[in-house]
C-alpha cells in the first residue's frame, strides 16, 4: 500500500494543471494572461500582508502609529516649540522694559 502512494507521488509532478508553458514562443494574449496572472498572486500577497500589518492588523506592533497620527504628533510638537520660542523671547524683553537704540559701532566722542 504504501510504495503504490511513493510511486504515484513520484510520478505526479504536480504540474499537470499549471496553465502557463515555460517556452518562450507564446501568443500575445497567453503573455498577457500570465502577466496578470502574477498580478493577481502578488495582489493577493499585499492585501494578505496589509489585513496582518496595516492599520488594526492583528499582528501590527502598538508602538506603530499611522500617517494621520504621525503628523498631529509632529504639528503638536511644532507648536510646542514655537510656544517654548515666544515664551524665552518673552523672558528676555519683560513687558515693562525699554529697548536702548542700537549703535552704529562707531564710538561717539
Amino acid at each position: 500500500m504504501h510504495t503504490a502512494l511513493v510511486i504515484t507521488l513520484t510520478a505526479a509532478s504536480g504540474w499537470e494543471f499549471w496553465p502557463f508553458d515555460a517556452a518562450y514562443p507564446m501568443g500575445f494574449w497567453p503573455f498577457v494572461a500570465k502577466i496578470a496572472f502574477v498580478a493577481v498572486i502578488f495582489g493577493g500577497v499585499i492585501l494578505y500582508l496589509r489585513a496582518l500589518f496595516g492599520p488594526g492588523g492583528r499582528l501590527r506592533p502598538e508602538g506603530l502609529e499611522t500617517i494621520q497620527e504621525a503628523k498631529a504628533r509632529e504639528a503638536r510638537e511644532r507648536q510646542a516649540l514655537l510656544d517654548a520660542e515666544a515664551a524665552a523671547k518673552a523672558a528676555e524683553n519683560p513687558p515693562g522694559a525699554t529697548e536702548l537704540p542700537a549703535s552704529s559701532g562707531t564710538p561717539e566722542q
